[in-house]
């Protein structure tokens, strides 16, 4: 079909306690067939499978993660209003994310977007040629760098790969980039897949856009005091 699934996030992180813990908070919203999945999900699994995709909204892979709060809204199965969206709002910690080195810090900033063999993805990441349907992501990230700290190493965040057709239009992409702004980091991230269906001829450029998520999850960023 041409339903589009759709998938926006807004993260704000912050650090804690003299830079012990991240401080991740997160609104997600999501459109299109993904709501419709998340709200049946929610509303008729077993407890087991609740709890998993709680972790999954919340940002999988981040092992020592505690869940200050966690909400969902329009999570009713029936909704009235066409393409309402299902919207996750969480506040969570990890000390995890981040590494002392020296008087310095790496932050495994890459991690926070979850890993990547998602929930409803993990039988697209191996067999990309079927996509259910046609998807889109889009991701801003704002890290506020502790006080007295300057950060190096944001070419790690830089990320473009694309999937073209004869007429030079994207098929697919993921891309990742940033702006600094005194001591506000901003990560903006798009990755889309405008259809679902792939030639076997495309498939090591299609894999490249796929995996490039992956290659994202790796990005660390170095935080030094000022001199």
């Amino acid at each position: 079909g041409s339903e589009m699934c759709i998938r926006d996030r807004n993260m704000n992180i912050s650090f804690e306690d003299e830079v012990e813990s991240v401080k991740i908070a997160q609104k997600q919203e999501y459109y299109g067939f993904w709501s419709i999945t998340n709200r049946a999900v929610l509303n008729l699994a077993p407890d087991q499978s609740i709890k998993e995709f709680e972790d999954y909204l919340t940002g999988s892979g981040i092992e020592d993660k505690i869940v200050k709060s966690y909400t969902t809204e329009n999570k009713d199965i029936t909704q009235l209003e066409y393409n309402k969206p299902f919207i996750v709002n969480s506040v969570i910690t990890s000390e995890s994310l981040l590494e002392e080195a020296g008087d310095s810090y790496i932050f495994q900033v890459g991690k926070v977007i979850g890993t990547q063999s998602e929930l409803y993805q993990e039988t697209k990441r191996v067999n990309p040629i079927l996509m259910q349907y046609p998807n889109h992501y889009d991701y801003e990230i704002v890290v506020t760098i502790p006080d007295g700290y300057d950060v190096e190493g944001l070419e790690s965040l830089i990320i473009k790969k694309e999937l073209l057709d004869e007429e030079g239009n994207q098929k697919c992409k993921f891309e990742s980039n940033y702006t600094l702004d005194g001591n506000k980091l901003t990560i903006i991230i798009q990755e889309f897949y405008k259809t679902s269906e792939y030639d076997i001829a495309e498939y090591d450029t299609f894999r490249n856009v796929i995996n490039a998520a992956s290659d994202f999850n790796k990005a660390a960023i170095l935080m030094n005091p000022k001199e």
